[in-house]
């Protein structure tokens, strides 16, 4: 007798098929009380809507919100389908500038490297009183069911997380850039780069964090976290050499160590394994949980599933978290 499957199958839905048309389609879905409910879960704020197609100038902007119960903090909304370009992100600036906005949010479904780079900047620069996201939009369906949309922060302000960045001090890490040619170099290696590269998203959610260089198993590199008041914490490890677990090539795996998930976000155990369910979990050892990631849609539910827990549970500031020990053989971690 055939066995029915008891697990559903998630299928990625491309944008156009749901919102044929931006200005006439996505915009207006955007501006609905639930498009805004799903953009306040991801930046931390609700919003209200104001207007569609604003006045500025001769131009018009997507979206102008308010933070909610704030008169005088407007939020625009710039969006676009398709791959980000120069255009949307000077209308957004233009935007935010004639209507005095303190908060802009750029969407798309694809931002390419130097956009990203740009609102970090842009983050980094221009001090706390303005707050720049660049948010993707995803859809998926299940077993055929309606599209449900899902956003993903690709770059979001830096202001909850300067004080913990700059206590850092240079001798505790190396240069990121340099970290990442190490970590591509390795990964170009074993033909696993389309999967890596999308895990450096995680940096954002990850707040307080850093890839640091490990020479265990023929080379590691791990995410950690803390809050203000905690003290380091290894919370992703990503094994590219390949050797812990002799990992095919083409193949990537990923350590979730589950107490420390838990400790920096002020959740249970319990609560991060429910959460870490819809991965593709390879191995269960002792605490830690294995990701074996074989393709690009692997890449994208980790850098999602993940992205979604840290930011709804950005941590105790009272907790005190001890740094992992380094070691490169008495230790499940990488």
């Amino acid at each position: 007798m055939e066995l029915k499957s008891q697990v559903a199958k998630l299928t990625r839905v491309q944008l156009r098929e749901i919102w044929g048309d931006e200005a006439r389609n996505f915009t207006p879905w955007l501006a609905t009380d639930e498009a805004l409910n799903l953009l306040g879960e991801v930046i931390g704020r609700e919003l209200e809507l104001i207007d569609t197609e604003v006045a500025v100038g001769p131009y018009s902007a997507d979206i102008l919100a308010k933070a909610a119960g704030q008169e005088d903090h407007k939020v625009v909304i710039e969006n676009q389908l398709g791959k980000t370009d120069h255009d949307h992100l000077g209308k957004m600036i233009t935007y935010a500038a004639g209507l005095g906005a303190k908060t802009l949010i750029w969407i798309s479904d694809r931002f390419c490297d130097e956009h990203r780079a740009a609102l970090d900047w842009l983050n980094q620069n221009t001090g706390e009183k303005l707050d720049f996201y660049g948010l993707e939009i995803r859809a998926f369906s299940i077993d055929g069911s309606r599209p449900a949309p899902q956003f993903s922060a690709i770059s979001i302000p830096n202001s909850a997380t300067k004080a913990a960045r700059e206590e850092l001090s240079s001798s505790e890490r190396r240069s990121k850039s340099q970290l990442i040619v190490e970590l591509m170099a390795l990964a170009v290696k074993r033909h696993i780069e389309k999967f890596t590269t999308p895990l450096l998203k995680l940096e954002n959610p990850l707040d307080c964090v850093w890839f640091s260089a490990s020479r265990a198993y023929g080379g590691s590199f791990r995410g950690w976290r803390r809050s203000i008041d905690g003290k380091p914490k290894m919370v992703i490890g990503l094994n590219v050499s390949g050797q812990r677990k002799q990992t095919p090539e083409g193949q990537l795996d990923l350590w979730l160590p589950v107490p420390s998930i838990a400790a920096v976000t002020d959740t249970s155990a319990e609560e991060v394994r429910q959460a870490l369910g819809p991965l593709p979990v390879y191995l269960k050892e002792n605490v830690d949980w294995i990701v074996r990631i074989k393709s690009e849609n692997d890449a994208e539910m980790v850098v999602q599933v993940l992205s979604d827990y840290f930011y709804a549970h950005p941590g105790s500031s009272g907790s005190e978290v001890e740094e992992p020990l380094e070691s490169d053989s008495n230790s499940t971690q990488m």
